[in-house]
């Protein structure tokens, strides 16, 4: 931030904020702090951004990213404190905003330094003895004039005021107009426009690597389908072998065998290690297993092709760019883990990730499904019927749920619910929520059911396919006993029970 416009702001600031607790403190974006004041109209923004570093009363932050709680490094020291003075230093670029809290045991007077200096701009909370408590950005080394992190003792920064003040400021502020308002309405554009296209960068990446994935997939399924047409060929020649046993032998590669309607010899390739009844055997279940996964194949395939166009239409939304709140509508429908990190933050105080949208608080009359408990407290949800299936799989799941089906074989949906247990869950709750679904399946009276499980965002519902219908993309398969958990019965979801 130019020293002019610094020291323009700061006496609004001071107007307008000194005598008023601190209610609130809050990250924003990348390099944002948010202060919010009791019984003020505007809250205190600052920004270590290295190229647009400021500070200034906003009515609401600028749109770089969702508010989140501050760490407690920050928010502890600074909650309820009164702020007290703002001091700008003569000429220079940074600014100390100084609080008192008169029932605090430690850090009685903690202060909010903003270094508003290109590059190395930083926002820092102080404590007792000018001990470093908290800083936007770090900045640390051996070959560093001063070392910037919690624990650290403060030391102001070095440089020449005169020259930091060489530049003419960026916007000029006229007679009678409110400086605050002039530079937030410059610099906000620019963080904005910034903002947007840092996020339209990572959805256009995000997008293009869904769509070649998708059609990687469609090239394995068209291959698998190519396959699987031969159906009809795999079971004829095991038919042939079958008829003519004694023209193959163990270690043959293939054999030529007269075709059935005399047009010919067919030519059928052998697996060297079987006899050829073994071969017989391989050829027959080959045929079985390729007939069985056709169907499969092409839900699936429809699936791929669907992700396909809908990838190549959300590209074509982004030609030419669009306006940041439109973008933002755009990435809550197709990427909304771009901003879930800013989300899940706001409630855990720090960190990002993908998210999953929140379940409604009640469920509807009707909607009751199987429910089961593991141990550390996981939940299993099972449909009991098509339209229950459909409703808990596109509807009541949340997308970090693990979603099982047995494969093969009809069956219930089932559905582990991540957030019932603490963290991921361990392998053995998973096998136990897959017995479940093999129990609920067509496969129960099998010693050994394959079952496949993937989270439930990979799971979609082919265009136009009956009610309970479900395919899933990159799944996992674990070989289980059918089984419900043990001395545990049908627990059941009294309706309006989240």
């Amino acid at each position: 931030m130019h020293t002019e416009i610094l020291h323009a702001v700061l006496p609004e600031i001071r107007d307008a904020l000194v005598g008023h607790r601190v209610t609130k403190v809050e990250l924003v974006g990348k390099y944002g702090v948010l202060v919010r004041f009791a019984d003020a109209k505007r809250d205190l923004w600052l920004s270590s951004h290295p190229e647009l570093s400021r500070t200034g009363l906003v009515e609401r932050p600028p749109d770089v990213g969702a508010p989140r709680t501050a760490p407690d490094n920050l928010d502890e020291p600074l909650g309820s404190a009164v702020l007290r003075e703002v001091e700008g230093e003569p000429g220079g670029r940074v600014a100390r905003f100084r609080f008192e809290r008169r029932d605090a045991a430690r850090h009685a007077e903690p202060v909010l330094i903003a270094e508003l200096i290109p590059r190395f701009a930083n926002v820092i909370l102080t404590g007792n003895d000018d001990r470093i408590l908290w800083c936007r950005r770090e900045f640390t080394g051996a070959g560093r004039p001063r070392q910037v992190a919690a624990g650290e003792t403060y030391a102001a920064p070095g440089g020449a005021p005169e020259r930091e003040t060489a530049a003419p400021p960026p916007v000029t502020v006229t007679d009678g107009a409110s400086p605050n308002a002039t530079a937030d309405a410059w610099y906000r554009a620019r963080e904005e426009e910034e903002s947007s296209g840092l996020l339209l960068a990572e959805l256009r990446r995000t997008l293009v690597k869904r769509r070649k994935r998708a059609a990687k997939a469609l090239v394995q399924i068209d291959s698998r389908l190519e396959e699987a047409g031969r159906e009809a060929e795999l079971r004829e020649h095991a038919e042939l072998l079958t008829a003519h046993l004694k023209l193959a032998r163990r270690g043959m590669a293939s054999v030529r065998i007269p075709a059935f309607d005399g047009s010919g010899e067919v030519e059928i390739a052998l697996d060297p290690k079987l006899d050829p009844r073994g071969n017989a055997e391989a050829l027959f279940k080959k045929a079985r297993r390729v007939a069985r996964g056709r169907d499969e194949m092409i839900a699936q395939r429809s699936v791929q092709q669907e992700e396909v166009d809908r990838m190549d239409a959300a590209m074509a939304r982004l030609d030419p760019p669009p306006a940041p709140e439109a973008l933002r509508e755009i990435v809550r429908e197709l990427a909304p883990s771009l901003l879930a990190a800013e989300r899940r933050g706001s409630a855990r105080g720090a960190g990002g990730g993908d998210s999953a949208p929140e379940r409604p608080s009640s469920l509807p009359d009707g909607f009751n499904p199987r429910r089961y408990l593991l141990p550390g407290g996981w939940e299993v949800w099972v449909g009991r019927s098509a339209k229950q299936n459909d409703e808990l799989t596109h509807r009541w799941a949340s997308q970090r749920d693990l979603w099982f089906h047995a494969r093969g074989a009809q069956g219930s949906h089932t559905v582990l619910r991540v957030g019932s247990g603490k963290g991921q869950p361990p392998r053995e709750i998973i096998e136990a929520a897959a017995a479940v679904a093999a129990w609920f399946s067509k496969a129960r009276n099998s010693n050994l059911v394959p079952v496949a499980y993937t989270e439930k965002r990979y799971v979609r519902k082919p265009r136009k396919s009956p009610v309970g219908t479900a395919m899933m993309m990159r799944e996992k398969v674990v070989m289980v006993t059918p089984a419900l958990p043990d001395g545990e019965k049908d627990q059941g979801l009294a309706a309006g029970r989240p």
